[in-house]
């Protein structure tokens, strides 16, 4: 065991979930789903399984899917605008999450309309 003397720490070290790190794990977490429907529809699509179609033409199940592809996509232009440009910022940072916010609120209401009319 090292000296506790020797062990250096940062000074703002803090280990508790902050806004990066959970939408860290939310975009892996929808690109895996998104993989699997990916791979659930190539098998519904020939035939491999055929209740995957019935099951996906519900309208909550279509846009459950149109939600996540939403967040994933948009998660993956705010990492672009964090890590290319200024966007790790302070200003910058809370300026651009809430466009993101903004901009899914919208397309997923514009989105919806289709989905359940």
């Amino acid at each position: 065991m090292p000296r506790k003397d020797l062990i250096k720490y940062p000074k703002n070290c803090s280990y508790t979930m902050h806004t990066g790190y959970t939408m860290f794990i939310l975009h892996r977490i929808t690109g895996i789903l998104l993989g699997i429907y990916i791979i659930m529809h190539i098998l519904g699509a020939s035939t491999v399984l055929t209740f995957f179609h019935k099951f996906v033409q519900t309208s909550p199940v279509r846009f459950t899917i149109f939600v996540i592809f939403l967040f994933h996509g948009l998660n993956g232009l705010r990492i672009i605008l964090v890590d290319f440009f200024n966007g790790a910022e302070k200003e910058h940072f809370y300026k651009q999450n809430f466009t993101a916010i903004l901009l899914f609120i919208i397309i997923a209401i514009l989105g919806a309309l289709p989905i359940f009319i």
